[in-house]
């Protein structure tokens, strides 16, 4: 809560809170909530960060957690969220290296282009005593 008071030399002093003054210097972190119905490549932000951070609905961002860890997402808006949280799957939880309650940056990420295709290979263990040819 922004409060305005009057200092000792006359002057207006305007006092902000520590969320606020962090919210100014880094509008680009949030802290990590829990999306249980999200989808494994959606996170969702307050609207009023989209014209902060120069984004639209279903933009892909790059988010980077901790030990220099990142993942991509597409980005939506919840009005009904707080502006300094996001809400993250636990799969783009796990692939960004955070837990709930962590900070994490997302920036814009206009060289990530939408897959025209994607291909998905079982794994070997998965595969064991198969003898079938799965490529058929």
């Amino acid at each position: 809560m922004t409060e305005i008071k009057k200092g000792h030399t006359g002057d207006y002093v305007i006092k902000k809170t520590k969320t606020e003054l962090s919210e100014m210097r880094f509008p680009n972190r949030f802290i990590v909530e829990d999306y249980a119905d999200g989808d494994n490549s959606v996170v969702q932000i307050n609207p009023t960060k989209f014209d902060q951070l120069e984004l639209f609905q279903d933009d892909i961002v790059e988010i980077r957690g901790r030990f220099k860890k990142f993942t991509h997402a597409m980005v939506t808006p919840n009005p009904s969220l707080d502006p300094t949280k996001i809400l993250m799957n636990k799969s783009v939880r796990k692939n960004a290296n955070v837990n709930l309650g962590d900070i994490v940056s997302i920036h814009a990420a206009p060289e990530v282009q939408q897959g025209a295709r994607i291909k998905i290979l079982p794994f070997n263990d998965d595969v064991a005593g198969y003898t079938e040819d799965f490529f058929d």
